[in-house]
């Protein structure tokens, strides 16, 4: 009796434990269906890669006419990181479409857009209103890191950022305006670097105080890009009103031996100082191609300009720099952060002094800042109202220069931009981990899906039956 009341004892556990696991797959399998049904998905990256930033969120939220999003795969090719965040980009807002167009079955799409220089091309993404359309590249959404070999992978997505500036630009025709100042041997900002700024919702326009007077009142950022003759003192104090009432500034410096005390004092206002010194870097792992003045920077990863691109292990290279000298004395309201250093290996020699590389007695060493972020309290009371960045050489916005470094340059430029006007510099260039990753097709990401969703709890009910006839067969 005591045998047959514990194998029916065994049994109704048996059958409980059957029921339970059953049930349990069966409720996975059904919220998994209900959440793909109402587009419930959790944002499980380590950096937030699909979660969109709330100024991006708010421009389709707000958005009163009708955005196209139309990316170009092949059938089955689809880049699933980027789809699925043009997939949120629909769902945010109800004026906004996403679709994919397979180029191959739909070669009329090549012809429509291919028109006054525009290319179409694998893994482009076109944004259309009404009106008017702009054609994004993977070249101009990603950061893509070339290896010594020849193969390429993308190593970081600037997507987010570049996409909200094309539909921002499309349908308000507003973008923030950066003046570039002329009239002191300033090198020109290089198409390259303009047309990613215009991408970012950015416009570039060049501004001589000399003549105009006064910075115009739409202006965003005003930039000083490596000036070799001096500024006059009445430029001096129409910059300085315009930072005072919360203006920002980009600089870079250049290479001169001409004294200019009025630029000097422009920038030592804000705790830093040219040093007239080019830095020489002599840890061979801070360098390109064994050149110690081939400089690649040390870049913080607490600084927001330079976070995104230290945590992807994005380089910057700036070559032939003058360091910058952050200066003890400064009035309390000013913060000066470096967010790009030299190793502690690295010396300077002045600029006179260039004849030999060779580090002398008298040659400072390192850590030496080649980039740095400066922020002060304005004529409001703003603690950060004024905002400048300034870098050690011009070479940061050179269009060769940024190739070697697969476009970390103007990717930090870009940031630097971003932080300077406000903007979410965190959402434009956001790492990957893995080029694994990266090649996870539409189609292979289905059948995982299947594995998860069926398989799996499948197998799981299965071996729990295989248990249960197993103690049965036991009693």
């Amino acid at each position: 009796m005591k045998n047959d009341g514990r194998k029916n004892m065994n049994l109704k556990y048996g059958g409980y434990a059957s029921v339970v696991t059953a049930a349990a797959v069966i409720i996975a399998i059904i919220l998994n269906l209900v959440a793909g049904q109402l587009n419930i998905k959790f944002d499980l990256t380590k950096n937030k890669l699909y979660t969109l930033s709330e100024d991006t969120v708010s421009l389709l939220q707000n958005l009163t006419e009708d955005v196209n999003i139309t990316s170009v795969y092949a059938e089955g090719s689809e880049m699933t990181v980027v789809t699925e965040i043009l997939d949120r980009y629909a769902s945010n807002g109800k004026h906004v479409k996403y679709s994919n167009v397979d180029p191959y079955k739909n070669p009329q799409l090549m012809a429509k857009y291919s028109g006054d220089g525009n290319t179409v091309s694998i893994g482009s993404i076109i944004v259309e209103t009404a009106d008017d359309y702009k054609i994004i590249s993977m070249n101009d959404m990603a950061d893509i890191y070339a290896t010594q070999t020849g193969e390429a992978y993308i190593q970081g997505l600037k997507l987010e950022s570049v996409l909200t500036g094309a539909i921002r630009s499309l349908t308000s025709g507003e973008s923030s305006v950066i003046y570039a100042l002329t009239g002191h041997g300033e090198l020109d900002v290089p198409e390259s670097l303009i047309t990613e700024m215009e991408y970012g919702g950015y416009s570039l326009s060049y501004l001589s105080l000399i003549k105009d007077k006064t910075i115009p009142e739409d202006a965003s950022v005003i930039m000083l890009n490596a000036p070799t003759s001096d500024i006059t003192a009445e430029e001096l104090s129409e910059i300085n009103r315009y930072l005072d009432n919360g203006g920002s500034i980009f600089i870079t410096l250049g290479v001169t031996i001409e004294d200019m005390p009025n630029f000097a004092s422009l920038i030592e206002n804000y705790g830093v100082a040219d040093s007239r010194r080019i830095v020489i870097e002599g840890d061979a792992n801070y360098v390109l191609q064994q050149n110690p003045y081939y400089l690649i920077p040390q870049l913080s990863a607490e600084h927001p300009v330079s976070s995104r691109l230290a945590e992807s292990k994005t380089n910057a290279f700036i070559p032939f720099a003058i360091g910058i000298d952050l200066l003890e004395t400064k009035r309390s309201t000013v913060d000066v952060q470096a967010f790009a250093v030299t190793s502690t290996y690295a010396y300077s020699k002045a600029i006179t002094e260039m004849s030999s590389p060779q580090q002398s007695a008298d040659d400072p060493n390192g850590p030496f800042a080649l980039g740095a972020a400066i922020t002060d309290i304005d004529s409001s009371g703003n603690a950060e109202g004024v905002k400048a960045v300034i870098f050690g050489a011009e070479t940061i916005m050179e269009a060769d220069i940024n190739s070697l470094v697969n476009g970390g340059n103007y990717g930090l430029v870009m940031n630097c931009f971003d932080w300077l006007t406000d903007n979410d510099s965190q959402a434009r260039s956001k790492s990957l981990g893995s080029d694994e990753y990266l090649n996870l097709t539409q189609s292979k990401a289905i059948v995982i899906m299947g594995i998860c969703v069926i398989v799996i709890p499948l197998a799981i009910l299965i071996a729990g039956i295989i248990v249960v006839v197993k103690r049965r067969n036991k009693q």
